[in-house]
């Protein structure tokens, strides 16, 4: 997003209805905003999270969290973060992830290490998958 464009994002979050990638808007609008506060960007920072602000007045989360509901207890269940790692481990690279949710690298990795021994899966995409059915309700 180019500092000039703040305006248009508030456009957009306006007009925007809640759908299925709600989750992901909310959690990409807090990542940015993490971004741009570690990259120093003030005015930019400010503007992300005055949007972010918005968002979260408009499209309360009362509570909502991912639910991991598989017919059977996860055991152990992972937590909220390394389930979205797991999710996006299944098309994003570490770097990509890291950059998404502006976490870095080593915790990228080590959440994708810690989740891959909590399910006993032993690739990405087997972590992947299993995610994605846990999810399904």
């Amino acid at each position: 997003m180019v500092d000039d464009d703040h305006g248009l994002l508030k456009v957009l979050l306006d007009k925007y209805r809640p759908d299925a990638d709600l989750h992901a808007v909310r959690l990409l609008l807090k990542g940015a905003s993490k971004r741009r506060l570690l990259e120093r960007v003030r005015t930019a920072a400010a503007a992300m999270q005055q949007a972010e602000r918005l968002f979260d007045g408009r499209f309360p989360m009362a509570g909502e969290h991912l639910s991991l509901n598989i017919g059977h207890e996860l055991s152990p269940t992972l937590s909220v973060r390394e389930t979205e790692v797991a999710i996006l481990a299944g098309s994003q690279t570490n770097i990509e992830i890291s950059a998404r949710l502006a976490i870095s690298l080593r915790t990228v990795e080590n959440h994708i290490s810690r989740a891959l021994k909590k399910t006993g899966m032993t690739t990405r995409q087997a972590l992947y998958r299993y995610v994605q059915g846990s999810i399904r309700e």
